[in-house]
């Protein structure tokens, strides 16, 4: 995924609904990588919400061989050092990435089924056990089911965050609220 990508969904909701497309029609080896890269994007655009623009086209902050959040992990520890994001986010997130390198790394061939894989997903479960009965009936049973419905909550959580995390002022810095960019004018409030 690439920066402009983010600019095709407008909400958690639309995030979570190309996942859970992407789930059904997806090996399970090839979902943990999709799933890195959605939360990437989103750990991506929530940082960049929280600061200046970057003056050029290519941010060095986060794209180059240099560049200091150019890594998954490097995003998940800057946003929960931030305050973006609490610390069973980060715990959440770094398990996800955890799965995702099992499976990209393992070249004979990694599952859910798994010991390591199954302890990870059951601590990730345990970290965002939020899905309602009917939410979790929406996903297949068993330890790949539990995996895709905390991915989709996390993925609703972190675009929820995105959209509702001021963003900084490119003049001076400060932050600009949402809500104040929206406001009419004193004089002609109500």
């Amino acid at each position: 995924m690439t920066r402009s990508s983010a600019r095709t969904f407008k909400s958690g909701s639309d995030w979570c609904d190309f996942f859970e497309a992407e789930a059904k029609k997806e090996s399970e080896r090839a979902l943990p990588i999709i799933a890195v890269a959605v939360l990437d994007e989103g750990l991506a655009a929530l940082l960049r919400g929280r600061l200046l623009p970057c003056p050029t086209s290519d941010d060095p902050l986060f794209e180059g061989p240099y560049a200091p959040l150019a890594t998954f992990s490097t995003k998940i520890d800057f946003a929960f050092r931030l305050g973006l994001i609490s610390a069973g986010v980060a715990a959440s997130l770094h398990l996800i990435r955890k799965i995702r390198n099992d499976f990209a790394h393992d070249i004979s061939g990694c599952s859910f089924s798994q010991p390591g894989v199954k302890n990870r997903v059951r601590e990730l479960t345990r970290l965002n056990n939020v899905a309602r009965p009917k939410r979790r009936a929406q996903f297949p049973a068993g330890v790949f089911g539990d995996y895709q419905t905390s991915v989709s909550w996390l993925i609703f959580w972190i675009w929820h965050l995105v959209d509702a995390t001021p963003s900084m002022c490119p003049e001076c810095g400060h932050i600009k609220h949402r809500s104040s960019q929206k406001r009419k004018p004193a004089e002609t409030r109500a």
